[in-house]
């Protein structure tokens, strides 16, 4: 992690951590990105620069986010802090980087099968080796609530319109 963001008040710079989550994970399983063992996951939010960032989601087959399913990294750039909303503020960014692990043979023939469409190369052959593509280069919209502890985000839209409200589990400023 490097590089700061200026987000109002605040500085969003480092490594924001959620909390570990059963319930949300679990109920997604085998749904769209979730590998049919997802037990667990949390998300996590890397600032990689003044105008990048990682989102980035890691998924577990237990229930206490320790034994690694997947995990999937979007690459974002080009990140403008616009006015607030509110208590949220508008920021857009483009998509830059995709990057996917596979650490189980569920989670290599869930991902393979929803991706094959949109990044015909994909290769997951090999668990846990990361696979990385460019981004779709498509131009997001989302909101950011931020502490000086905490980050929250919207549901990100690539649509032209502008999420109002937190979407994200609140992600805690790690100490590293």
């Amino acid at each position: 992690a490097s590089g700061s963001t200026t987000v109002g008040s605040q500085t969003l710079s480092g490594v924001y951590v959620s909390a570990c989550n059963a319930s949300a994970f679990a109920a997604a399983a085998g749904t769209s990105i979730f590998p049919a063992d997802t037990a667990s996951g949390r998300t996590v939010m890397v600032v990689t620069g003044d105008t990048t960032f990682s989102d980035e989601m890691y998924m577990f087959t237990d229930a206490s986010c320790s034994t690694p399913s997947a995990t999937i990294k979007n690459g974002r750039d080009n990140v403008t802090v616009g006015s607030a909303s509110g208590d949220y503020y508008l920021v857009t960014y483009d998509s830059s980087s995709f990057k996917v692990t596979a650490h189980t043979a569920v989670a290599r023939d869930n991902l393979t099968a929803n991706l094959i469409g949109n990044i015909s190369d994909i290769d997951l052959t090999t668990l846990g080796t990361e696979f990385s593509s460019t981004g779709s280069s498509s131009a997001y919209k989302n909101v950011w609530s931020v502490t000086s502890t905490t980050f929250q985000q919207g549901e990100e839209l690539d649509n032209g319109t502008q999420p109002t409200a937190m979407d994200s589990m609140v992600m805690t400023k790690s100490c590293e």
